[in-house]
Order: C-alpha cells, then sequence, then structure tokens
C-alpha cells in the first residue's frame, strides 16, 4: 500500500499522475513499470523478499511488505536491500511453494520524475531506480511509446547496504530484538 494525496492505494492500482506522497513533498507518477517472473525458474535473485508486520521496529511495516531482494528500504539513513536484512523468521524469502500452484508473480515499480524515498506499508522505501533494466519489464513498450527513450535516473545520495555484514551493530541488535519478541508473542 502506497501513500498518496488520497490517502493509501494499492501499487497495482496506481496510474500515470497519481499523486503520491515522498519525503520531498508531492510527486506524479511516472509510470507503473509490471515484470512478471516464473515461478518455476525464479532465481533467488528474484523470489521476494516479505518483512513482516512490525519486523522492523516501531509498529512497522503496518502490513506484511513483499519487495525484491535488491530493493531497498530507507534505515537509519541508509538504503538498505531487502535482502541485507533476512533474518530467516520475521524477514525471510518466500520459497516458490508460497504461490500455491500459480505459475508466475509480478512485479510493480513506480517511476517517479526522479529516484525518491515514498511510504509503503508505512515503511520509506525507495521509488523505481534503473538498477534494474526497463527493457525486462512487461510494458516496457508503453515507456517507450510515453517518452521515447530509456532515460537513466540519478542516484539518491545515500549509502547503500547490499550484503548483511554491512548492517551497523545497532540496527543488527534492533532487528535480533524485534525477531526475539516476535517469536515470544
Amino acid at each position: 500500500m502506497i501513500s498518496g494525496s488520497e490517502g493509501v492505494l494499492a501499487i497495482e492500482e496506481l496510474q500515470i499522475g497519481d499523486w503520491i506522497s515522498t519525503t520531498d513533498g508531492p510527486s506524479q507518477v511516472k509510470f507503473v513499470s509490471k515484470n512478471t517472473i516464473s515461478v518455476a525458474s525464479a532465481s533467488e535473485s528474484e523470489l521476494p523478499i516479505c518483512i513482516q508486520a512490525g519486523a522492523l521496529g516501531g509498529g512497522l511495516p503496518v502490513a506484511d511488505l513483499y519487495v525484491s531482494p535488491g530493493h531497498s528500504i530507507f534505515i537509519d539513513g541508509t538504503l538498505v536491500h531487502a535482502s541485507a536484512l533476512v533474518n530467516g523468521s520475521t524477514i525471510q524469502q518466500v520459497a516458490p511453494n508460497y504461490f500455491n500452484g500459480q505459475s508466475s508473480f509480478i512485479y510493480y515499480n513506480i517511476e517517479l520524475e526522479k529516484h525518491q524515498l515514498i511510504t509503503a506499508n508505512g515503511c520509506v522505501v525507495e521509488s523505481y531506480f534503473d538498477i534494474v533494466p526497463r527493457q525486462d519489464w512487461d510494458n516496457f513498450s508503453d515507456y517507450i511509446r510515453l517518452y521515447g527513450a530509456d532515460a537513466p535516473l540519478e542516484e539518491l545520495p545515500y549509502q547503500v547496504i547490499s550484503e548483511p555484514r554491512q548492517l551497523s551493530a545497532s540496527l543488527r541488535l534492533r532487528l535480533q530484538l524485534q525477531e526475539q519478541q516476535a517469536v515470544a508473542a
């Protein structure tokens, strides 16, 4: 669920031109990409990460948040790839059997005029950043028809953490405490 000027909307319901909230103020959606992934052939780098409600502390996320392994969550002034947060219980990569026989699943990404921080299920996360090529999108031809070219985005000026070993000791401790509380509950 993405925070916008009219409340929250499911990412798959967003349209070009909708206004969403960013840490810099309201911003219009430039494009919503779709990328269909085959469950049978999905690699570990493609299977979603589930961040359970409350796993990050402070009641966040407010509901289970599913993102790609390389999607960044903004924590303590850094962009942390979801895969770096995996602890095997409250933050985990879903297995292919999670999809109950579905043949595929879809990733949606929100592209804004620039790489920004938005809110999904109460967590501050990044908007689409072109580290994953637009050519991989199911609807890339629509993007080209609208914009004529595959223009690069400037990356946000924050440190990016892509490996668990890069997490600060204080963040590791906070996540461990949240995990222990969830297991005890």
